[in-house]
């Protein structure tokens, strides 16, 4: 028997891998059991339908994947602002809360690097010393 012919994804990605790939984004999208949509994934299936416009065009559909792009762009602008808030108010606050935790990432970084320096200096031979 002679193996069906296999179309060519990008990074040799396999059409398994493929597959399995996009249903779980599909299932992670629909609950079918609540019959509801996770909008939160909607940046999740863009980002995909992107990588495959750029990637993997040649054994899809093009006419299928621009629709779903341009689709999928539309309402990933929507939700990817909203998820920063809407009203100047909000995107302020969220700003803030993610401007402190980078904040207080860095400063803690800054400690842990300066105290390895520290200990490093404390621990070297003067060169003067060395024979």
């Amino acid at each position: 028997r002679q193996a069906q012919h296999q179309p060519l994804l990008y990074h040799s990605e396999s059409m398994d891998l493929f597959y399995a790939r996009w249903k779980k984004l599909s299932d992670d999208l629909y609950d079918s059991t609540t019959g509801q949509f996770d909008i939160t994934k909607i940046p999740d299936l863009y980002d995909n339908i992107k990588y495959d416009a750029l990637h993997n065009v040649p054994p899809l559909d093009p006419h299928a994947v621009w629709h779903l792009f341009e689709t999928t762009k539309l309402l990933a602008c929507f939700v990817v602002a909203s998820e920063y808030g809407i009203e100047t108010q909000h995107k302020s606050s969220i700003g803030v809360k993610i401007c402190r935790s980078l904040i207080r990432k860095i400063a803690w970084d800054l400690r842990v690097a300066a105290v390895s320096y520290t200990h490093l200096r404390a621990h070297e031979t003067p060169e003067h010393l060395v024979c």
